[in-house]
């Protein structure tokens, strides 16, 4: 996530023990842990089941990306996108992908042997969405790669 004004960004609040968050923190290196006010900064669809701080990864520029960033594992990318299909759409799918900085360091495609450790199954109308609209974004980010340098 980059902070935008006025920006919005579909999601899932997750709910897990603090004793977790140092995992996390380690696999989002490339990113600042920012605690959110649920008041404020959350506009949940129903309240949340209990009280508890609430936290969001931000990307920064004063951190250094990954010299050598590795690929992105389909199977997690395939976690990811369901995740977004379910719950907003294949628009909300969309805004993900198009907000979603990245996909020009390619794709490692593990589906078949998945190294992610919570890999999805797929349904074929699945498959065809996310092939389709990951095409579609990875022309877009290599595009957008190719301006910038």
């Amino acid at each position: 996530m980059r902070r935008e004004a006025d920006g919005t960004c579909d999601g899932l609040l997750v709910f897990d023990r603090a004793e977790n968050l140092a995992a996390v923190d380690a696999r989002e290196a490339c990113y600042r842990r920012v605690q959110l006010d649920m008041a404020t900064d959350l506009d949940l669809l129903e309240p949340a089941p209990f009280d508890c701080p609430a936290y969001v990864y931000v990307a920064e520029d004063d951190i250094p990306l990954h010299p050598q960033p590795p690929k992105i594992l389909r199977s997690y990318l395939d976690a990811v996108m369901l995740g977004f299909l379910v719950e907003h759409g294949e628009e909300g799918l969309s805004r993900f992908l198009a907000q979603t900085e990245g996909f020009e360091v390619g794709i490692h495609d593990d589906r078949d042997a998945p190294i992610y450790p919570r890999p999805v199954t797929l349904a074929d109308a699945q498959r065809a969405i996310f092939e389709r609209m990951l095409g579609e974004a990875s022309k877009s980010a290599i595009e957008s790669a190719r301006i910038a340098g």
